[in-house]
């Protein structure tokens, strides 16, 4: 159980762990960079930067930072990076030992990434909901995401991926003792890990696999590994995991009944583990000093480690129940805070809802109170216009009896007028007779006498006297102007 705790302490931490003066170095200058910078990409960078570097040793600056690339993510809709920010946030929650919150941090980003239909995302998540059911030791669950989401990147052929859910598959099937599958992934990942020369990833494979071959007996190999591991620590002056190193050496030392060894490594590997302040490494360390002072039959060197492996693990024990105690309190606060601000949300929440009603009402009374004007001005504006058109209508209708009057009094006047033009038309009509009868009767015989008298005037010898011939003549005459007066007479009237 300490080996598999050890191995996912490592995991997590990685490189994190450096000497204080280069991790503050990096730090300042990341910083430097950081408040220079006015690309918020670059910013997002730069943040889950220092909070990757910062989480073994400063959990809270380090979640700070991951919060604030997060913040800028979602500000920007940067769907990769807000995952990505959300699942650094996760891992130090697991860092805090609080999963739940690991588990939420993953879930919620496993949303995002199921609606961005980013296929390797989505992966990402699932491979960082396995250290949460590692830590709840529901492996079933954890080996199934894990093993489908190694097969996806080994399609994919993305390495670096495939090298880190290797190692984790094999974290989880060591947790669970079955070393020989262990063995196989962290085997799997050191082939992707070494052409790379990753050499966070090819430390921590070769620290694994040398963790294998020690529970499997394979002391020689486990050496083996243990020192290609070693070596790149010391390069790297990770001083935590070279004495994570040198105590699993002086332990696989001492089994291999190397004593001389064992000694040297678990003397360094001590003083290494007192200077970081390693607990874990240290109580591992003084169980096997303590065992090989008492192969050497040095019981007085064997009950001084004896009782310092106690102390240690008392120190050890109380730290983390002063931890557990901390985390508690902590998580009391926290969940009381996060009570009282639920609370005050619900409280805002229903006050905004209140005031949002009203706002409704408000709103709906205005629309009503702006429906009911408009209607009455409508309303208005039609009896206005109806009142117009009836004002209209009448005066259309007087007029129009006016001309009815009119008409019929020129209809009148014209009938008047065409009686008196009939009652004209038959006098002239009688006087035309009248004049038709004189001229063909009365004027035609007078007329006739004289043309006759005349005629025989030439004929007749002198018989008859002139005297006669003229008084016969002027008889005609008289009686020719009578009836020439007479169509005067009868002229005259017709004018009239």
């Amino acid at each position: 159980m300490f080996k598999t705790y050890c191995i996912i302490i490592i995991f997590l931490i990685g490189f994190g762990t450096t000497n204080g003066l280069a991790q503050t170095a990096v730090l300042d200058s990341l910083e430097n960079i950081l408040q220079k910078t006015s690309s918020d990409t670059a910013k997002i960078r730069l943040h889950i930067k220092i909070a990757e570097i910062l989480s073994a040793t400063q959990t809270a600056k380090a979640q700070k930072n991951a919060q604030k690339a997060l913040e800028i993510a979602q500000k920007y809709r940067l769907t990769t990076r807000e995952v990505e920010s959300m699942l650094l946030i996760g891992s130090l929650f697991f860092q805090q030992n609080k999963p739940e919150k690991t588990l939420q941090q993953a879930v919620q980003a496993l949303k995002i990434a199921e609606k961005a239909r980013d296929s390797v995302l989505i992966h990402d998540c699932l491979v960082s909901m396995s250290n949460y059911y590692m830590g709840q030791h529901n492996v079933k669950k954890s080996l199934a995401n894990l093993e489908n989401s190694l097969i996806f990147f080994q399609k994919k052929q993305l390495n670096q991926r495939i090298i880190n859910t290797a190692i984790t598959l094999g974290n989880v099937y060591y947790q669970s003792n079955e070393f020989k599958k262990a063995q196989t992934n962290y085997e799997l990942a050191l082939r992707y890990v070494r052409p790379v020369k990753n050499h966070r990833s090819l430390a921590m494979c070769l620290g694994n696999l040398g963790n294998v071959c020690d529970e499997l007996k394979d002391y020689a190999q486990a050496v083996r590994y243990y020192q290609e591991a070693l070596a790149i620590y010391r390069q790297k002056n990770r001083k935590f995991a070279i004495a994570w190193m040198l105590g699993n050496l002086g332990a696989t030392y001492y089994k291999m009944q190397d004593y001389n060894n064992a000694e040297k490594y678990l003397n360094e590997g001590r003083t290494l583990a007192r200077e970081t302040q390693a607990l874990e490494w240290l109580l591992h360390n003084y169980e096997y000093s303590a065992k090989l002072a008492e192969v050497r039959q040095d019981y007085r060197l064997a009950l001084d480690f004896q009782k310092q492996y106690l102390s240690t693990k008392d120190s050890l024990f109380n730290e983390r129940k002063t931890q557990q105690i901390n985390e508690l309190q902590t998580r009391f606060e926290t969940e009381k805070k996060e009570a009282e601000n639920l609370a005050l949300k619900k409280e805002r929440t229903l006050h905004q809802q209140i005031i949002n009603t009203q706002k409704t009402y408000n709103l709906l009374i205005i629309s009503l109170l702006a429906l009911v004007s408009v209607i009455a001005f409508f309303l208005y504006w039609a009896r206005t216009k109806l009142h117009q058109q009836n004002t209209i209508l009448k005066t259309q209708k007087e007029e129009i009896l006016q001309q009815k009057e009119e008409i019929q009094e020129i209809n009148e006047d014209l009938d008047q007028k065409v009686r008196e033009r009939t009652a004209h038309l038959s006098a002239r009509n009688q006087q035309l007779t009248q004049y038709n009868f004189i001229n063909s009767h009365k004027l035609r015989a007078p007329l006739a006498n004289i043309l006759g008298l005349i005629n025989l005037a030439r004929e007749v010898p002198d018989a008859i006297k002139a005297e006669d011939w003229l008084r016969m003549i002027e008889h005609s005459s008289q009686e020719l102007d009578k009836i020439v007066y007479e169509i005067n007479a009868l002229l005259d009237n017709d004018e009239d």
